[in-house]
């Protein structure tokens, strides 16, 4: 099939066009029509039982998100050995010089090594997938979701064939299990939302539960929108933003 209003090539039964975002009149199979109600932002779409549509195409150069969760993880993570290592090496030596030499090592040193690793399996996941994602989100009265869309999913199986062999060959059975055990969606049920976050710049908002971190994303125009329905929505959130 193809995009009535940019005639790009899309998978049969396509709700959204993932190169322009247009709605197509339908969703997989039987679902519900989606409609531009002209009181929403252009581009968010409502279907006959009120939920909301919407599609974002996230430049993963511009905008490197799931880049810089990563960065963070590994500064907490080689932080927090850096840290015990000073102690355990101060308490043994009693020397504050190689404390500081242990705590440079470990930081610097492995966290040095694994920036380059992160980085370099970024610009492969980038090349895969030619440098923009597409995530399509649903809001509805009881829950946020984000979905990644077909041609996604076929990306996404790319990816995880990699860290899975990547895993094997460097026997790293976290890589394996990582590979085989990542997810297409995430569902955000509001009564359970503990932390709402708002990252304007980076077209953002982190809807944040206790062992769950959802990424919903809208254009500058739809952002408003999305953060007064969320944020309106769940009782038990710490709005920041």
């Amino acid at each position: 099939m193809f995009c009535p209003n940019c005639g790009s090539e899309l998978p049969e039964n396509s709700a959204f066009c993932e190169k322009c975002g247009a709605a197509l009149g339908h969703t997989a199979q039987s679902g519900p029509v989606l409609t531009q109600d002209p009181s929403l932002p252009e581009g968010i779409f409502r279907d006959g039982n009120g939920a909301y549509h919407w599609v974002y195409h996230l430049d993963m150069k511009r905008n490197p998100v799931p880049l810089l969760v990563l960065l963070k993880i590994m500064v907490y993570i080689c932080g927090g050995m850096a840290v015990i290592i000073f102690f355990m090496t101060w308490l043994n030596h009693n020397t504050l010089a190689a404390a500081v030499k242990a705590f440079a090592i470990v930081f610097f040193g492995i966290g040095g090594f694994l920036v380059v690793i992160i980085w370099t399996a970024w610009l492969v996941v980038m090349k895969i997938h030619g440098g923009n994602y597409t995530v399509e989100h649903l809001m509805t009265e009881d829950r946020v979701e984000h979905l990644q869309t077909q041609e996604e999913i076929e990306q996404s199986k790319k990816v995880k064939t990699l860290v899975f062999v990547l895993g094997m060959l460097s026997d790293d059975p976290g890589a394996m299990g990582l590979a085989m055990g990542g997810q297409e969606e995430l569902t955000s049920r509001y009564a359970d939302v503990k932390k709402i976050i708002a990252s304007p710049r980076h077209d953002l908002i982190k809807v944040n539960n206790v062992l769950q971190h959802n990424h919903i994303y809208a254009y500058p125009h739809q952002y408003k929108f999305v953060w007064n329905y969320l944020t309106s929505h769940c009782p038990n959130a710490r709005v920041q933003g």
